[in-house]
């Protein structure tokens, strides 16, 4: 889930908890929420990456998943898709071992690992074969 989402979901979870008790959300619930979520993604590292075929054109629409961790903290469930550049992003990561792997329509699914540092952004990049 992308800080944007978690922020909307945070949003909303605060809003329809106020709603059920019958009170208003206030400013600072919801600022609270927001900052405790953005300071997390702060803490943490990042994974970014590009997928392309053997002829080394980029992949949209590749599925990334976290397929094994060794991460020192809690890891969110998260499967971004690559873009029109087949570039990937997965951040808020504690530190730790973690195993990618690729999945695409008509292709073998492709297991990379890759090692994150602290708040350090790792990269890897994937070469999808039929």
């Amino acid at each position: 889930m992308n800080t944007k989402a978690l922020f909307f979901s945070l949003v909303f979870l605060t809003s329809l908890t106020a709603c059920a008790s019958g009170e208003k959300p206030k400013q600072s619930q919801v600022s609270a929420a927001t900052a405790d979520a953005e300071a997390n993604n702060l803490a943490n590292g990042a994974i970014n990456g590009m997928v392309k075929d053997a002829k080394n054109k980029p992949m949209e629409n590749v599925v990334i998943v976290i397929a094994n961790t060794t991460a020192s903290g809690p890891v969110k469930e998260i499967a971004p898709m690559t873009n029109a550049k087949g570039e990937f992003s997965l951040s808020g990561l504690p530190p730790g071992e973690y195993t990618l792997r690729a999945n695409a329509a008509g292709y073998a699914p492709k297991d990379k690992k890759v090692s994150v540092e602290g708040t350090k952004t790792s990269s890897v990049d994937f070469v999808m074969t039929k």
